[in-house]
């Protein structure tokens, strides 16, 4: 069975995304205790910024990586070689030079690492939002984080940019076909676990695959499954990704996300539409009223 990309890299180059037009999201039973979630985010730009929204939610996001990344260079061998025709070489200053990185090769492009860490009280929290911005104010990425509603019990939402998606970082990377949270402090019931194609495992790759790194529960899936609902296990904890059919317009996203605050009221249920078109406005790049850089 092919294990999917190590938990040590998980908040350095995954992104809980999908193809552009779609929107991925993780469910879980409403009792899961975590109060952070972390991500990863590659940009394009040096300059992008978090803005949340919400009762009892707060968002920061970090130049680089836990283990010290700071960018990505994506390079194009200039000689025919037994080896990939592109690789990826790692960067430990943000400033670094591209064209210094790949030698004589040709850049393909060099992407910033960024390090999304969203913090919940849960005494208080039912949903929240946070939208990753570039310098001029137009939204790259945006996420959704509700709890206890009637549909997901906890769900993490998220839809990007294609200008934040990896477009061309070569695919043997991985890097912009899997997405993942690392999700604290752990649950006790959150173990080992995930799912196959077809519920049939060996020498396939996993949809979904779990993990526990001390005090931290990680989960990685495959964001080019084809659209539909993907349930496994992790330990005890049923999850559920979900990979929309990519929408064609911000009023179809906009229509499909909303039924995921059924069950909530008031406050509780503005703030999480707010959430779900913070989420669509970030996919189709179009600047938010509600979440103001």
């Amino acid at each position: 069975m092919k294990r999917l990309i190590s938990c040590a890299l998980l908040s350095t180059v995954l992104v809980l995304t999908g193809c552009n037009g779609t929107v991925s999201s993780v469910s879980f039973p409403a009792a899961a205790p975590w109060n952070r979630i972390s991500t990863g985010i590659l940009g394009p730009t040096d300059d992008l910024v978090a803005v949340a929204a919400g009762t009892g939610f707060h968002a920061d996001l970090f130049p680089g990586s836990p283990n010290g990344i700071q960018a990505l260079v994506a390079c194009q061998r200039s000689k025919n070689s037994y080896l990939p025709s592109a690789y990826l070489q790692f960067c430990l200053d943000r400033t670094c030079d591209a064209q210094d990185v790949c030698f004589t090769d040709k850049v393909i492009e060099k992407r910033y690492t960024y390090t999304l860490v969203m913090t919940l009280d849960r005494a208080i929290f039912s949903s929240g939002s946070v939208q990753v911005v570039d310098g001029t104010g137009a939204p790259q990425a945006g996420l959704a984080v509700n709890a206890g509603n009637a549909v997901g019990g906890f769900d993490v939402a998220a839809g990007y940019s294609e200008g934040l998606i990896p477009g061309v970082i070569p695919d043997s990377s991985d890097l912009d076909e899997t997405g993942g949270l690392a999700l604290s402090p752990h649950w006790s019931d959150f173990g080992f676990g995930g799912v196959c194609p077809d519920g049939v495992c060996g020498n396939r790759q996993d949809i979904i695959d779990c993990d526990v790194v001390d005090d931290t529960d990680f989960l990685v899936f495959v964001t080019t499954s084809p659209p539909g609902i993907y349930s496994g296990t992790c330990g005890t904890v049923p999850v559920h990704l979900t990979i929309n059919p990519s929408f064609n317009s911000l009023g179809d996203c906009l229509s499909s996300r909303k039924a995921v605050c059924d069950g909530l009221t008031g406050e509780n249920r503005k703030t999480c539409n707010l959430a779900q078109i913070g989420i669509c406005q970030a996919m189709f790049n179009v600047p938010s009223a509600h979440n103001p850089s």
